[in-house]
């Protein structure tokens, strides 16, 4: 195995145009870097919100740290208002959704750690937005 090298990162675009989208993510750890985790920063804009979605094989964790975020969980009653410098924690197969909540752009973290003996999915509980035809996974119906 390659010797893997300590990296810094700092947490900026290395492009920063958006071509027109509502949501840019930049992945500062990638699996390049780590066999396990994952980190990413994510400016979401007005109408960049995710679709209603779950990921297998991975926890992971969320943090603002501009702006306001609003989470959903299995349902839309399940709601988490996160602050600058709140975040939140989704397990492994939890379903989830989150959009922008304040009138500034939302800029936020999002760390995960694979289980490197199982499967990584991304299940779709809810049509992928059109800018986010990119991402794929499995459209799952609950029945």
């Amino acid at each position: 195995m390659a010797e893997r090298e300590i990296k810094k990162f700092k947490c900026e675009f290395s492009d920063p145009d958006f071509k027109g989208l509502p949501k840019k993510t930049e992945r500062l750890v990638s699996n390049k870097d780590s066999k396990l985790l994952g980190l990413g920063m994510q400016v979401v804009l007005a109408g960049g919100e995710t679709n209603r979605h779950a990921h297998t094989g991975q926890d992971a964790a969320w943090l603002v740290l501009e702006g306001r975020a609003r989470f959903y969980g299995k349902t839309d009653d399940d709601v988490f208002e996160l602050n600058p410098m709140e975040g939140l924690f989704i397990p492994d197969g939890a379903d989830y959704w989150f959009e922008s909540a304040s009138d500034v752009p939302l800029k936020i973290i999002r760390m995960s750690a694979t289980d490197p003996n199982a499967e990584k999915k991304r299940l779709n509980y809810a049509d992928l937005k059109d800018w986010q035809g990119h991402l794929g996974g499995e459209r799952v119906v609950r029945s």
